[in-house]
C-alpha cells in the first residue's frame, strides 16, 4: 500500500504558519508559579520583565477555566464535583495508595500522564482542560507531546497550527497496520530531502521559564543536524544514529525561554541518500509538576497501540506514571456491537503497557452515548460494562464517562444544548471543555478520598444505563445554559421530519 506523500514549499515559514491563526482572548485564570531565572551557555540570563512584546506577537500565556470557555452559567455544574459518585473507580487498597503516592511526588518531581485516544482527544479541547486543572492543582511540568499535523493532512490540537516545506511521507495509528512504523505519538513523517523544515505556531506565548524541547526522531545515516529557532534565538544539535539497540532516538534542546513559534530546520550534511523521520516534539518545563501528553489519533481504536512498533523504546523515554487508555468509539460505532475479539485486544494492550511500565497506573474509560447515521449506538452500554469488568480484573483504574455524560439517549440532550455536533459523536468546544474538566475533577476526587482514608479498599459506583441526577445531561436540562435547538434525530434514531405550513399530512 503506498504511503501518503505531501510536497509543499512555502516562501516564509513564519508568515505562512501564522496565516489565518485565530487568537484567543485573554484568560482570567493565570498560573501563579514563580518565574525561573536560567542561564545557559550562549544565552543571556533572563529577568522577569523580559517578555516578547514585539508587534504582532501572540497574547501572553494564560490558563483557560471552564467559565472562560462555557460561560458563567457553567458554575452550577460544579455542584456535581463534590458528589461521591463522581470519582475514578478502583478495587484494592494498593491501587489507591499508589495513585496518591505518585501524585504527591509531583511536589519535587513529576506526575506524567500518557493519554491515548481517538479524535475526541486529538482535538485538544478535553486535553487542555485536564492539563490546566491538574497543573493548577500540582504545578506545571510543561505542554507535553505535539506533532506537525499539517504534514499528516490532519487537524492540530486546539492551541497551535503547523506548516512545513519539502516532500514527506506520513503514516498514523488509524491505519491497521500503519504504512510506516510509528511510536507513541501515533504519527510519523519521513523525508529524503537534504533540507526540510516544519513550524509549530501556538496561539499564545508559552509559560514563562526554562524549557526542554525533546525531538523524537529517526535517521538512517550520520550527518543530520536539527536547528530550533524560537523567540529570536537559535539552537542547533547533531542527530546521532540510535544507540543501545533502539531504532529511534531523541535529542533535547535546553532553552531559557521560547516564543510562540518553534521552527525546526533539518539538514543532511552527508552526500549519501538517507532518511529523516519526526515522531513528535515534547515541550517540557524544568520545574516539578504535572506533564500531560495528548496522544490522540483521530479514527484510532484499541488495536492501534498494539501496532506501535516503537512504543517500547519511546514510552520508556516518556516514563509515565499514569497511562490512560481512552478508546472505544471506533471499536463499536460502525457495527453497534462489541466485537468478540475486543476483550482480548484490550487485555493485550494492558499487558503491553505493563511490560514496559510495571509500576505505572493504567486507567480505562467508557465511551459516551452516541448516534451513527441517525441510529443509536446501544453498544456504548455494553462497552461500559466490559471496561468496568476488565479494569477490576486487571488492576486498573476506571472512569465511567458514559454515566457522567448522562447515559442512554443523553447525546440528544448534548446536541440540543450545543455541547455536541450534528453527527452526535463529536463534541463542541463547550462539550470538550466540560468532558476534560470533569475527567480531571474525578481524578482529584479519588485522590482526596484516599488521602482522607488511607485504608480505603475500593471506590466503586453502581453502574447506570439511564440518566443519573448527577450527570451532565441532567444538569443541561435543569440549567438550560442555551436555548435548546430542535432535534435532528429522535430517541429511536429515526430522523425528525419537519413540514412547513401547507405541507401535506402523511
Amino acid at each position: 500500500m503506498p504511503v501518503t506523500k505531501v510536497n509543499v514549499t512555502q516562501d516564509s515559514p513564519r508568515t505562512s504558519a501564522r496565516a489565518g491563526l485565530t487568537r484567543r482572548s485573554a484568560c482570567r485564570a493565570m498560573l501563579g508559579l514563580p518565574f525561573l531565572h536560567v542561564s545557559l551557555a550562549g544565552c543571556q540570563t533572563l529577568a522577569d520583565s523580559e517578555t516578547d512584546n514585539t508587534p504582532g506577537s501572540a497574547p501572553p500565556f494564560a490558563r483557560r477555566t471552564l467559565e472562560d470557555i462555557v460561560g458563567p452559567n457553567v458554575s452550577s455544574l460544579k455542584e456535581l464535583y463534590g458528589r461521591e459518585i463522581h470519582v475514578v473507580e478502583f478495587t484494592g487498597n494498593a491501587l489507591g495508595r499508589q495513585l496518591v503516592q505518585k501524585w504527591r511526588a509531583a511536589d519535587s518531581g513529576r506526575f506524567t500522564i500518557a493519554h491515548y485516544g481517538d479524535s475526541l482527544l486529538q482535538q485538544g479541547g478535553a486535553a487542555e482542560m485536564i492539563r490546566n486543572k491538574l497543573q493548577l492543582a500540582r504545578g506545571s511540568a510543561g505542554r507535553g507531546m505535539v506533532f506537525p499535523f499539517k504534514i499528516a493532512k490532519t487537524y492540530s490540537h486546539n492551541d497551535f497550527t503547523s506548516a512545513f516545506s519539502g516532500t514527506w511521507s506520513t503514516a498514523n495509528s488509524i491505519q491497521n497496520p500503519p504504512r510506516m512504523p510509528v511510536g507513541v505519538s501515533g504519527f510519523v513523517a519521513q523525508t529524503l530531502d537534504r533540507q526540510a523544515w516544519f513550524t509549530l505556531t501556538f496561539e499564545t506565548r508559552p509559560e514563562p521559564g526554562a524549557k526542554k524541547v525533546r525531538l523524537f526522531y529517526m535517521v538512517t545515516a550520520a550527518g543530520y543536524h536539527a536547528r530550533l529557532s524560537s523567540g529570536g534565538r537559535q539552537w542547533e544539535q547533531p542527530l546521532p544514529l540510535p544507540q543501545g539497540g533502539t531504532t529511534t532516538s531523541f535529542v533535547d534542546f535546553h532553552v531559557p525561554r521560547l516564543g510562540e513559534e518553534l521552527h525546526f530546520e533539518i539538514r543532511n550534511t552527508n552526500p549519501n541518500d538517507a532518511v529523516f523521520e519526526v515522531h513528535g516534539v515534547s515541550i517540557e518545563n524544568t520545574r516539578p509538576g504535572v506533564l500531560h501528553h495528548n496522544l490522540g489519533v483521530g479514527g484510532a481504536a484499541y488495536q492501534s497501540l498494539l501496532e506501535q512498533t516503537y512504543f517500547e523504546e519511546q514510552s520508556r523515554w516518556m516514563a509515565p506514571d499514569l497511562v490512560i487508555l481512552d478508546w472505544g468509539t471506533n471499536d463499536i460505532v460502525y457495527r453497534n456491537a462489541v466485537s468478540p475479539n475486543l476483550e482480548r485486544t484490550v487485555v493485550s494492550t494492558i499487558r503491553k503497557v505493563r511490560a514496559v511500565h510495571p509500576n505505572a497506573l493504567i486507567m480505562l474509560t467508557s465511551a459516551q452515548d452516541m448516534y451513527f447515521r441517525g441510529r443509536p449506538i446501544t453498544a456504548a452500554w455494553d462497552f461500559t460494562q466490559l471496561m468496568r469488568r476488565l479494569a477490576a480484573e486487571n488492576n486498573c483504574l476506571f472512569y465511567d464517562w458514559y454515566r457522567t455524560a448522562g447515559g442512554r439517549e443523553s447525546m440528544l440532550v448534548w446536541y440540543a444544548y450545543e455541547m455536541a455536533g450534528p453527527d452526535h459523536i463529536h463534541l463542541s468546544t463547550h462539550g470538550y471543555a466540560i468532558k476534560g474538566d470533569l475527567t480531571a475533577q474525578a481524578l482529584l476526587n479519588t485522590i482526596k478520598a484516599v488521602e482522607a482514608n488511607s485504608r480505603l479498599d475500593a471506590l466503586q459506583v453502581r453502574p447506570m444505563r439511564d440518566e443519573s441526577p448527577s450527570s451532565v445531561s441532567a444538569w443541561l436540562k435543569a440549567a438550560k445554559p442555551t436555548r435548546p435547538r430542535p432535534p435532528i434525530v429522535g430517541a429511536s434514531g429515526l430522523p425528525i421530519v419537519r413540514r412547513g405550513p401547507g405541507s401535506p399530512k402523511r
